[in-house]
């Protein structure tokens, strides 16, 4: 396994922002909450068996990645969307983003959580795990180039609908889990 280059990050991007086209139940402009304001951007709905599962995308937030926030919509606040959790993707290898994109040889794009959670300063990836060691989820721990994961999906460069599908199903899973961590850490 290897981390994506530049060219298949990019080709990730354009196929995962493809199947959301393709599967949103809606496609609207929404204000995200952050620390120091809100942020509009295209949001896409998707009805999963967990609620209503909220992707955002923008490609001027943050000049070197393409930003995408997640949340459930019952977890936003009166005006706009509460971050459960972002899985920006780089336009290059950034190894400071807290998702990491690594793929197989058999062209399967893993889609691995570092632990690095916005909750407050000095929060730790090592407090993740302890986290979920204690608290453990759906995601399997792995160790890959001397960094603990989650992994949040492993799906096909080619992104199939059906690959798809379960992909939206881990996703809504982790944003659900992930405030309980937050939580603890606020």
């Amino acid at each position: 396994m290897r981390y994506l280059n530049s060219s298949e990050l990019s080709q990730f991007h354009d196929s995962f922002m493809a199947m959301c086209e393709k599967h949103a139940t809606t496609k609207d402009e929404e204000g995200w909450g952050f620390p120091g304001g809100v942020h509009d951007c295209d949001t896409y709905s998707f009805n999963i068996g967990s609620g209503i599962l909220k992707i955002g995308h923008s490609n001027t937030i943050v000049a070197n990645r393409w930003w995408i926030p997640l949340s459930l919509e019952s977890q936003a606040y009166v005006f706009e969307l509460a971050i459960a959790f972002e899985m920006n993707i780089p336009k290059t290898h950034n190894m400071h983003v807290s998702i990491h994109y690594a793929i197989n040889d058999d062209n399967e794009v893993h889609i691995l959580h570092k632990g690095k959670v916005t909750a407050r300063h000095g929060l730790s990836m090592y407090d993740f795990f302890e986290y979920y060691r204690k608290n453990p989820g759906r995601w399997p721990v792995i160790s890959f180039s001397g960094y603990e994961y989650l992994e949040l999906g492993k799906i096909n460069m080619v992104i199939t609908d059906i690959g798809f599908k379960g992909l939206l199903d881990s996703l809504a899973d982790f944003a659900k889990y992930i405030p309980g961590f937050k939580d603890k850490y606020r």
